[in-house]
């Protein structure tokens, strides 16, 4: 209590010399110093300190006092933080593998120097190839058409893999979307890495 008696006399007399921007620093720095210095492991706000922290906030923009948080720090922390369990990669395939297909482009070079692309579907439980198409020009209405006539005559998976190519554009999600079939998406500039679930 004589800690926050101390405070406010500092803290008017700050004021009373035309320094109102040093005097609210200086006092927040000095509540802060004080919370710290109670005995205790981790430092305890009172419940005058959240009152003052709460004023304060409401009448000084300027809270940080300039005072930068680490990456480290951030991580550290980060985790501490309890998140509800995730699957990882091996146990995702394993549960749905079943349900799993996986769409990539391949180019083969001509004779007469011609560059084709080839679409292919493939189906992770059994290793197979459901579908391909070759085209010159692949485009992301014909990549959505060739995903469509890859399940004509078949059960639609439940994930499709594949990679952020600037060729699935927008069409391609919104078919998927249609066709109730959820994207997972490889990791960006890093292709051939595993993918991480996204559903």
């Amino acid at each position: 209590m004589l800690a926050i008696i101390l405070c406010m006399f500092r803290f008017v007399r700050l004021l009373g010399s035309g320094h109102q921007a040093v005097a609210v620093e200086n006092l927040a720095l000095r509540l802060q110093l004080a919370a710290y210095k109670r005995k205790r492991k981790r430092p305890m706000l009172t419940q005058l300190d959240r009152l003052f922290w709460v004023g304060l906030s409401q009448v000084w923009s300027d809270k940080m006092l300039g005072i930068t948080i680490s990456e480290r720090t951030v991580s550290r922390i980060l985790r501490t933080v309890p998140r509800p369990p995730s699957q990882t990669w091996k146990t995702f395939l394993r549960n749905h593998l079943g349900q799993i297909v996986s769409v990539d482009f391949f180019i083969i070079p001509t004779i007469r120097l011609r560059v084709l692309f080839v679409f292919l579907v493939l189906e992770h439980r059994r290793r197979e190839v459901l579908h391909f198409n070759v085209t010159e020009h692949p485009t992301s209405a014909w990549v959505a058409q060739q995903i469509v006539e890859a399940f004509a005559d078949r059960e639609t998976p439940r994930y499709l893999i594949r990679d952020r190519d600037g060729v699935y554009g927008t069409e391609v999600p919104r078919r998927l979307k249609s066709m109730g079939i959820a994207e997972v998406l490889t990791a960006p500039q890093a292709p051939g890495r595993t993918p991480t679930p996204s559903a």
